[in-house]
């Protein structure tokens, strides 16, 4: 590897081997000189497609050695992850006994719910977790919790299998 004068946020990088990791470094090294870090935040697969022209190289990048602790983050790339959003319908504005939000994990279940619950009301909303995405959207409840007047518990209701008992418990760690 030629003697490179890494950006302080890349110091790391003078132990990297891998050519395919320095290239990518230069490439953050060559958005921090040009004044990255006075940039507005995008998000991820903005930046990604700025940087390596294709929107998806940012998102597996940060899962390897290069966004390891205490190395590069995507906040000196000025940009985020963001999560899908969390789809809902509210219950009826009357006759609710119960101010809770059930969160379903099949969109089938979920169709049948929501019209389910527009006839009985027992949930101030029906929202669709879509799986695992779940865990990464679980932020969106307080945006449901503010339009619908919720108060009660979330349920979850999904597979009973591994995933459908580690999702919620995933999302509600990640709530926490």
């Amino acid at each position: 590897q030629p003697n490179i004068a890494w950006a302080p946020e890349l110091r790391f990088a003078c132990d990297l081997r891998l050519p395919a990791q320095i290239a990518d470094c230069l490439k953050f090294q060559s958005f921090l000189a040009a004044g990255g870090t006075a940039r507005p935040l995008v998000p991820i697969k903005e930046r990604s497609i700025e940087l390596f022209g294709d929107e998806k190289k940012l998102d597996r990048l940060k899962e390897t050695v290069l966004f390891a602790p205490g190395r590069f983050t995507l906040e000196h790339l000025r940009c985020f992850v963001v999560s899908p959003p969390l789809v809902f319908e509210p219950g009826p504005a009357m006759g609710s006994e119960s101010r809770s939000i059930l969160v379903i994990e099949n969109h089938s279940t979920y169709d049948s719910f929501c019209r389910w619950n527009t006839v009985i009301g027992s949930f101030a909303a029906i929202a669709y977790g879509t799986g695992d995405a779940f865990r990464s959207s679980v932020g969106f409840l307080s945006k449901i919790i503010e339009e619908t007047g919720a108060v009660g518990p979330i349920y979850y209701f999904g597979d009973l299998d591994f995933d459908g008992i580690r999702i919620p418990l995933q999302a509600n760690h990640h709530a926490t």
